[in-house]
């Protein structure tokens, strides 16, 4: 596994668990008040870094699959355990918690929502209740576009270009909102988010060919756009569009660590791996954790006593420790029940690339 995109994926996946700790201590109902001077308002670029990662590692995992329609069964079989079994777990556990009463459902419950929520398929726009899982919509979609590219190379290809016009097309005549996260099938089909999955597929394709040099530069300039980027959001009054520099920051951060891992490698320490592993389960738990934390601290009169920046420091300490456990307990063993499974559908012994591609890919991812 390559180390650099698994401190990444760490890094994603806390910049979304600041970012959401940010908004839940700036509620209302609960402190009103912002923590960190609002400095983690910009911790969706998190959403944007995990999709370059995911076009990235899917292209690194299953470039060789190209054009080999035999692979096609232990692609499906290798995105769909990465992505529905601990998902569906952990979904199973917040429908219990809500119908229980702590909280209610973001639409009304009934057949085709839970379809929509368990199948990762958009039916309408309603928000799923397990909110995050708004990005797995995009993930499984580029999912099935690339498993074109394992049937035939061409036929892949095009539907790759179709798509790109597809999501061109939404933009210029308003079919899909602008970046937006809560949209029906049309608008996550169209979303410009889906441009990051196509930056990630360039990148690995450039730095597996060895077309690009000065790869520190390349990162240094991918994190003075992502700050660019982050500065104007933080300024107020920044059209939707700007969050497009996360994108870009994004692909160069990612080109310039990898190019420079191939040329030198390197080492990241046991806590950024722990991270990079558990990304998955902690992008997927950590919402419905801070908020029992959170409800927790106002009825016990924590939260005053505390205040914004204390709270802030401390929910998030927990709730990142918490979501590390469930990887331990819940998504790792599960993991390595399923490998079996994979391991029976190999059909030649597998290159160097992640199992760990997605949500971002998930475990993967």
């Amino acid at each position: 596994m390559l180390q650099s995109i698994q401190a990444l994926r760490g890094v994603a996946a806390l910049l979304v668990l600041f970012f959401h700790t940010h908004l839940i201590v700036s509620k209302g109902e609960y402190l009103g008040q912002t923590p960190m001077g609002g400095v983690f308002a910009v911790g969706s670029a998190g959403v944007d870094i995990f999709f370059v990662l995911s076009g990235f590692i899917i292209m690194h995992a299953h470039s060789a699959d190209i054009s080999r329609p035999g692979s096609l069964k232990r692609y499906l079989y290798r995105r769909w355990s990465r992505v529905y079994p601990v998902y569906w777990i952990y979904l199973t556990g917040v429908i219990a918690l809500l119908l229980a009463g702590f909280g209610s459902f973001p639409a009304p419950l009934d057949a085709s929502y839970l379809a929509s929520a368990y199948t990762l398929v958009r039916t309408s726009p309603e928000p799923p209740p397990l909110s995050v899982a708004w990005s797995l919509y995009h993930e499984v979609l580029f999912y099935g576009v690339f498993a074109l590219l394992i049937l035939n190379r061409r036929l892949g290809a095009t539907a790759f270009a179709l798509w790109g016009t597809f999501i061109a097309a939404s933009y210029l005549f308003g079919w899909s909102a602008v970046l937006q996260q809560q949209q029906d099938l049309q608008g996550v089909v169209g979303s410009l988010f889906n441009l990051n999955f196509l930056l990630g597929m360039l990148a690995c394709w450039l730095v597996e060919r060895r077309l690009l040099s000065h790869g520190r530069l390349m990162a240094v300039i991918g994190v003075a756009i992502l700050t660019l980027g982050a500065a104007i959001v933080l300024a107020g009054d920044a059209p939707a569009e700007i969050r497009l520099l996360f994108a870009v920051g994004s692909f160069l951060l990612l080109t310039g660590l990898v190019s420079r891992e191939y040329q030198r490698p390197v080492a990241v320490g046991r806590i950024p791996r722990l991270f990079g592993d558990a990304s998955y389960s902690i992008y997927l738990v950590h919402t419905p954790i801070l908020s029992m934390l959170i409800k927790i601290a106002v009825a016990t009169g924590a939260a005053r006593i505390l205040g914004a920046q204390a709270l802030f420091m401390v929910l998030a300490g927990v709730t990142a420790t918490l979501s590390v456990l469930c990887y331990l307990l819940v998504e790792r063993p599960l993991i390595r029940v399923l490998r079996q499974g994979l391991s029976g559908l190999r059909s030649r012994k597998e290159g160097g690339g992640s199992e760990a591609a997605s949500l971002a890919s998930p475990q993967r991812e």
